[in-house]
């Protein structure tokens, strides 16, 4: 196999651990929406324990944050597949988007 053969695997496992990610993370993010929406925007979280459960989720997707951004390193060294990049960029964006989204709901 060559370089970018091995490029274009591993940006699919990098895929479906991003997407297994999202999936995870989004639960807590519709929790906390919802409960932005029904206790009115400024005012931090009232689920206290829960935001513990929160950041878990975060640090357990830490690493497929550290491994996309590995995967964009060697394919910019190595192009690998358009597609894989775009749905990488894509996930990314919307776990980088989630966790942001989650932290700010619950500090303000």
């Amino acid at each position: 196999m060559n370089k970018k053969e091995l490029v274009g695997i591993y940006g699919l496992i990098i895929t479906v651990i991003l997407a297994i990610s999202n999936l995870q993370s989004l639960f807590f993010t519709i929790c906390l929406v919802i409960e932005q929406i029904q206790t009115g925007m400024g005012f931090g979280t009232l689920l206290e324990m829960f935001t513990l459960m929160v950041w878990i989720s975060h640090l357990i997707c830490f690493p497929a944050i550290l491994g996309s951004i590995g995967y964009f390193i060697l394919h910019i060294m190595w192009s690998s597949d358009r597609r894989v990049l775009i749905a990488n960029i894509a996930l990314f964006s919307f776990l980088v988007f989630q966790i942001l989204i989650t932290n700010l709901f619950i500090l303000i």
